[in-house]
Order: C-alpha cells, then sequence, then structure tokens
C-alpha cells in the first residue's frame, strides 16, 4: 500500500475581493500563495461582472492589495 503524504508547510493566503455598498460585502474568496496570483484571478472576477459603479477592493486580511475604483 502506497503511503499518502500530507504537506503541512502550506503558505496559501486568503484573500478577499470586496465592494462598497453601505458595508464592505464579499464578492469572492481567492486563496493564493501571493499578490500577484491573487490579483490575477481577481482580475479576472472584476472583467466578468458588473461592479463598475461600486468602490472594489481586494483585501487580505485588513490590508487592501488592490483598488480597482
Amino acid at each position: 500500500m502506497d503511503k499518502i503524504v500530507i504537506n503541512t508547510n502550506l503558505t496559501t493566503k486568503e484573500y478577499r475581493l470586496m465592494y462598497l455598498w453601505g458595508a464592505w460585502v464579499t464578492k469572492e474568496v481567492i486563496f493564493a500563495e501571493n499578490d500577484a496570483e491573487a490579483i490575477f484571478d481577481a482580475d479576472a472576477t472584476f472583467a466578468s461582472c458588473r461592479l463598475e459603479s461600486f468602490n472594489v477592493v481586494l483585501f487580505c486580511g485588513n490590508r487592501a492589495v488592490k483598488i480597482y475604483n
């Protein structure tokens, strides 16, 4: 029987693409290893949804990674 090895050193972070509509509302949660990967995924989500009239920000915790509007 083969032994299953699980990586316990995960380096992913949780990012949230949020828009302001009276309060911050989460549009999508993104798990990525770094900011560049999260921005790439968030750009695709932002392009496919209609959030141009809202303030949209990609957050990692309390840190704003990218501001769209």
